[in-house]
This record gives structure tokens, C-alpha cells and sequence, in this order.
């Protein structure tokens, strides 16, 4: 077994998991005189019409003191406050999931219990959402800052972007490479492993042998992981139905909001966000409730009631689920080949980002002993777990019941973890900590009070304080969100004035 730092890390797999982890992994262990090479497929992938973002890629973006200016120029990127979901319920037209805190807490508690004491006491209490000064925002199109001035949304971080996947991978190759990543076009065509099972080398087809003390999976299949080391995928196509999408780029949004819009179909739902050049329109549907022709009808059909297409409807199959062990002997699965899920809550950046920081906590000598794997791989299952208890939760509250799709959603065996957190929630609005690692509690909150979903009664810490104050409180809330809104610009003119030529 080999002994002493691990001084070369072989990534397999570009794509942004690839080179995000090259440039961030590059930074810790490039002083310590460790080398990182990327080696990427000859054959260039497909990349989709666009990807929406969480905070957490802003937060790898700052730590990478890469230019926000510069990245937003570079990707295409418009800027994301949340979600506004569209006829997911029968009798509301929508509701908001926005990022960030919900107007704040009190006594370190989340504003929710206190707002639904409000809204029980008759004090025309509008949602739990409209404290958020991002879902506030949003609905008037407003951007999260200007050019030259900050927000207290920029300051938290609290936001998200659309962007171009493939300029967002350049963008993180261009820094990795220019700091010293060595970067090879090539496949693998054999994995040569010693009598304990792990990774001596890889045979590659153009003849190269690429020796690593630890080797990373960025591909979109598991080409190392799944295929050559046999850790099985792990599908939840028993909980979530949609196995299919059609992807259609549309003409630029001269609305520019700076939201995804996430609309209930019959078979599935299509989101559609605006980038700098063009708007992402995507139909995710059950192969089981709706072919492939009555799909693209259905997406060309709300398509042109705003704007003609600009391109030739694309398929692509969704695998959803996760990797057994994300970490077998020297190998660690990253991004797509770690796991996969439709993006009703767009959670890849998030899920990649707590992948490369748990790895950085847990990370190996040459060694790779089974113990730091064993840490890694509890807290990704874990991770990947509570994001398909939370994209299922959206289904199972809704009450659409006209299509045999939706019916079929709420029918399926919710998993023992999602139970819990709904009978607590139900209850007196607790969230289980385990359910919180990844997902910000505020977050339930507005998936469970956009579908009228609310608990059985308010918790003692939060019922116990004094309820005149509670009530100036919530008041003093407001009305910073109401100084703030006319400071923030319309989107559209930021994006305008971040996407101007240089002269």
C-alpha cells in the first residue's frame, strides 16, 4: 500500500464537475507540490440550452476570486432569485421559492412560526414568501444589485445565475489550466488495478498510462466507477417518474426575469429561464404518461404563445438516482457520476460543491484509507438522499389530480425519511437536522406554505415570546424590504449594461 501525501490526482471527465474540482483542488494541493492533470473525452458531450444555479456556485465563484463581472459576460448569465411555480396546485396560480433568508430570524428562529401566529391571529398576513426581499424582487424583475452598488442580497451571497454549462467548464478551465493543470484529450480504454482492487494506472486509447495516487470520476456515466470498478447506481425511478426531457432553445426574453418559471404539465413540468442570448425552455415528462411527439406538441404548443422556437427540439433521457459508494479505493465519483436528478430544484451546483468540501475534509494520503472513504460516502448518500426527499415533497403536496401523471406521483411509497420530516413539519413546522445539511430550512417552509400545507400548531420557543413585539418585529421586516426594492435596478438593464460590448 502506497504511503506519504498524495502527490498526482488524475480527474477523469470535463464538463464544469470536472474543471471546477481541477481549479479548487489545484489551489490546496499545488503548494504542497502535488500535480493535477485533467484528461477529457475526444468526444465532446452535448450540453443543454442552458443551467440555472444555486448560491452554492456563487460561493465556490468567491472563493476562487473569480471576477463576478467577467463570469456573468463569459456564461451568458443572467441573474436567479429563486423559482415561481406555476399551476402546481389546482386552485392557486403559483407560488415562490426564493433563495436566502425569509425577512429574518427572531431569537435565532426562522420568521415561519411567527408569521403563521400572525396569519392565525387574522392580521392579514399575505405568504410566508413575501418577506423575502428576493421573491419581492423578483416579481417586479428586479435585479439583485447594480453595476456599481451592493444589496444585502449580494452581500449574503443569496442568488443564483442562469447560464451556458459549457462557457461556465471554460471559464473554470481557462483559470485551472493558466495555474497549472496539465489538461489531455483522451479516453479511457483500461483500468489497471493492483491485487487490492485499487487504481494502478489508466490505459488510455491513444497509448498514454496515467498513474495517480487518487483518481477522480467527473464523467457523465461513471466511466471508472460504474463501469470498470462495478459500484452500482442506485435509481429512484420508483419516487420520481420523469425519465425523459426535450429541450427547445426560444429567442432572447426581453423581460429578462430574473427567476426560473417552473410550470405543471399534464406528463411533468417545463422550466424556462432567460439567458443574455436566448431563453432555456425544457419539458421533463414520464416516458410512461406521454410519448415523445405529444411532448414536443405540448412544449411548441406554449412556446408560441410568446416567441417562436430558434432551433430543432433535442431529447435526452434522465437516469435518476445516485451512486452506491461515491468513494471506491482511490476513486471518487463527482457531479453527474456521483448522481443525477431532474432539476426541478436545481440542485447540481449545490450537491457538487458539498461533494468537493467534504472530499477536502476527508481527503487521503496516498493510502486512501477505507475509514475517510466510508465518512465521505455516508455523508454523500445522506446529501443526495435528502435532495430527492425534497424534489419528491414538491409532487406529493401537489393536488393536481386530472392527469393520471399526478395521480400517479402522490401514489408512490414515500421514503421513511420524507415521512418523518412531513409528520414533524405537519405538527409544529420542525425540520430533523439530518434533513437540513444540504437544504436550508427555510426552504421546506416554502415548498410546505406555497401548497397550503401548514402545521398543527406553533412551537413553544417561538410561542412563548412576547407576540407586541413579535408583531413590531415582523412590521420593522417589511418595511426594509419596501426601502430596499426601489433601490435595485430592472434586471433587464443590468443584464444590458454587464453584457455591453467593451469599446
Amino acid at each position: 500500500m502506497a504511503e506519504g501525501p498524495v502527490k498526482r490526482l488524475v480527474i477523469v471527465g470535463g464538463g464544469p464537475a470536472g474543471w471546477m474540482a481541477a481549479a479548487y483542488l489545484n489551489r490546496l494541493l499545488k503548494p504542497l507540490g502535488a500535480t493535477v492533470t485533467l484528461m477529457e473525452s475526444v468526444k465532446l458531450g452535448t450540453s443543454g440550452v442552458g443551467s440555472a444555479s444555486d448560491p452554492a456556485l456563487i460561493q465556490m465563484v468567491r472563493k476562487l476570486q473569480i471576477n463576478e463581472n467577467v463570469l456573468v459576460k463569459q456564461t451568458s448569465a443572467t441573474y436567479r432569485l429563486g423559482t415561481r411555480f406555476s399551476n402546481w396546485r389546482r386552485h392557486e396560480p403559483s407560488y415562490w421559492h426564493p433563495f436566502g433568508l425569509c425577512g429574518g430570524k427572531i431569537n435565532d428562529i426562522d420568521l415561519f412560526p411567527f408569521w403563521l401566529k400572525s396569519l392565525r391571529a387574522g392580521r392579514g398576513e399575505r405568504a410566508y414568501w413575501s418577506y423575502s426581499l428576493q421573491a419581492l424582487a423578483a416579481e417586479q424583475h428586479k435585479a439583485p444589485r447594480d453595476v456599481k452598488s451592493s444589496s444585502p442580497i449580494m452581500e449574503r451571497g443569496e442568488y443564483g445565475l442562469h447560464l451556458d454549462p459549457a462557457a461556465l467548464a471554460d471559464l473554470f478551465r481557462e483559470l485551472a489550466t493558466a495555474e497549472g493543470v496539465n489538461h489531455l484529450f483522451d479516453d479511457v480504454k483500461k483500468v489497471i488495478r493492483g491485487a487490492d482492487g485499487r487504481i494502478d494506472k489508466l490505459e488510455t486509447k491513444s497509448g498514454r498510462a496515467l498513474a495517480a495516487d487518487l483518481y477522480l470520476d467527473c464523467t457523465n456515466d461513471g466511466v471508472v466507477v460504474e463501469k470498470e470498478l462495478g459500484d452500482p447506481w442506485v435509481s429512484w425511478s420508483p419516487w420520481l417518474l420523469c425519465d425523459r426531457a426535450v429541450l427547445l432553445p426560444k429567442p432572447r426574453d426581453t423581460e429578462m426575469p430574473p427567476f426560473v418559471q417552473s410550470c405543471a404539465f399534464p406528463a411533468g413540468w417545463v422550466e424556462q429561464f432567460p439567458l443574455s442570448h436566448r431563453t432555456a425552455c425544457t419539458y421533463y415528462y414520464s416516458s410512461a404518461h406521454t410519448g415523445d411527439d405529444a411532448a414536443v406538441r405540448a412544449l411548441l404548443a406554449e412556446a408560441t404563445q410568446k416567441k417562436a422556437s430558434t432551433g430543432e427540439p433535442r431529447f435526452m433521457p434522465l437516469r435518476v438516482g445516485r451512486r452506491r459508494h461515491c468513494w471506491v479505493g482511490n476513486c471518487v465519483a463527482l457531479g453527474p457520476a456521483a448522481g443525477s436528478i431532474e432539476p426541478l430544484v436545481w440542485s447540481q451546483f449545490l450537491l457538487l460543491v458539498h461533494s468537493l468540501e467534504s472530499l477536502v475534509e476527508s481527503f487521503p494520503d496516498a493510502s486512501c484509507q477505507p475509514l475517510l472513504a466510508d465518512l465521505h460516502n455516508r455523508r454523500m448518500q445522506e446529501s443526495y438522499d435528502t435532495v430527492r426527499d425534497f424534489t419528491l415533497l414538491h409532487y406529493l403536496l401537489s393536488d393536481r389530480d386530472e392527469e393520471p401523471f399526478w395521480r400517479d406521483c402522490r401514489a408512490v411509497a414515500v421514503p421513511d425519511s420524507l415521512q418523518r420530516l412531513w409528520a414533524l413539519h405537519d405538527e409544529h413546522g420542525a425540520v430533523p437536522a439530518e434533513a437540513l445539511r444540504v437544504v436550508p430550512e427555510m426552504s421546506y417552509h416554502h415548498v410546505f406554505a406555497g401548497n397550503g400545507r401548514l402545521p398543527r400548531r406553533i412551537p413553544l420557543a417561538a410561542d412563548a415570546l412576547d407576540f407586541t413585539q413579535v408583531c413590531d418585529i415582523l412590521g420593522k421586516m417589511r418595511a426594509q424590504n419596501e426601502q430596499w426594492l426601489p433601490l435595485l435596478p430592472p434586471h433587464q438593464e443590468l443584464i444590458k449594461r454587464l453584457h455591453r460590448p467593451e469599446v
